[in-house]
């Protein structure tokens, strides 16, 4: 009776654990910036993301669309590329534009799967690289992403998974 019970609880963890989505935020430089609602940004368009021969067309403006909604709250204004650009390239859009910072986002892995019949959940790692405009400096990075829960029913998808680590990136980094 008592591995009856023992098995059904793990089975129940294990459950419960597959029904939410996991979300990771790993800084990998800097100290922050100093919250000023004066400042602005210009976020580049980042390439879309692929897995494989797949390709994820639109996925690097619902990228930067993610990032502008996380931190518009803790800056004057945010304002997107047009198009990708390298990085050399949007310093100086950014620089053109008199912006403060640059927002250079890359997507690293980009993976939408029918989680449901597959058991293989979307993943969304993607390195968020804040440059300040005037010194050229990279003021913070990170490795922002998450994985879809393995059941759902249906609709995931991959952006959704970059909401909430992207506020929390923001909301850290602006304290």
């Amino acid at each position: 009776m008592k591995h009856l019970i023992l098995s059904s609880v793990i089975s129940a963890v294990m459950l419960l654990s597959a029904c939410a989505d996991t979300h990771h935020l790993k800084r990998t430089q800097g100290a922050g910036i100093a919250s000023n609602q004066r400042s602005s940004a210009y976020i580049a368009l980042p390439k879309d993301g692929s897995f494989g021969s797949a390709q994820y067309t639109g996925s690097g403006a619902m990228v930067a669309q993610e990032i502008g909604a996380a931190f518009s709250p803790y800056m004057r204004e945010t304002v997107t590329g047009a198009h990708y650009e390298p990085m050399d390239a949007a310093v100086t859009s950014a620089s053109k534009g008199e912006y403060d910072y640059l927002i250079y986002p890359k997507i690293l892995h980009w993976e939408d799967r029918d989680t449901e019949w597959s058991g293989r959940p979307d993943v969304t790692p993607v390195k968020v690289t804040i440059i300040d405009v005037s010194s050229g400096k990279v003021v913070d990075s990170g490795i922002i992403g998450g994985e879809s829960k393995i059941i759902s029913w249906g609709g995931d998808r991959p952006e959704d998974l970059l909401s909430k680590p992207l506020a929390d990136y923001a909301a850290e980094l602006f304290n």
